[in-house]
C-alpha cells in the first residue's frame, strides 16, 4: 500500500502526505485492491471522488464501475471529482465532462 500511495502522490502532484491519504481512506468510503485504490464520499445526491490511483498498466474501469454502482444504489444523481491530472482522467473517464473551474487561495 505504501508503494501505491507514494506513486499516487508523485504522479498527482498532491500536497497531501502519505498519512493524509491513509486517513482519508479510513475516514471515507474506499475501495482498495492490489491494483489500486479509490476514495469517495456522498453528500446529498452527489458522490465526490476524492482521489483515485491505479497501478500503471492496470484498468481503472472496475473502480469506476464500483463507485458508480454504489453511488446509484445510494440515490446519487451526480459523480464529481477534482484532479490535477485532467488529461489522464479525460482519457480514462470518457463519459465524464468538465463542468466548473476550481479557484483556490492558500491561507497563511
Amino acid at each position: 500500500m505504501d508503494e501505491m500511495i507514494s506513486d499516487f502522490l508523485r504522479r498527482s502532484r498532491s500536497r497531501y502526505t502519505p498519512e493524509h491519504i491513509k486517513q482519508s481512506l479510513r475516514d471515507n468510503l474506499s475501495i482498495v485492491t492490489e491494483d489500486g485504490f479509490i476514495c469517495f464520499n456522498i453528500v446529498q445526491d452527489e458522490c465526490y471522488i476524492l482521489f483515485c490511483y491505479v497501478r500503471p498498466g492496470k484498468d481503472v474501469t472496475p473502480f469506476k464501475l464500483a463507485v458508480e454502482a454504489y453511488a446509484k444504489a445510494h440515490g446519487c444523481r451526480w459523480i464529481k471529482f477534482l484532479t490535477h491530472r485532467e488529461k489522464a482522467f479525460a482519457r480514462k473517464f470518457k463519459d465524464y465532462h468538465p463542468t466548473a473551474r476550481l479557484f483556490e487561495k492558500e491561507l497563511r
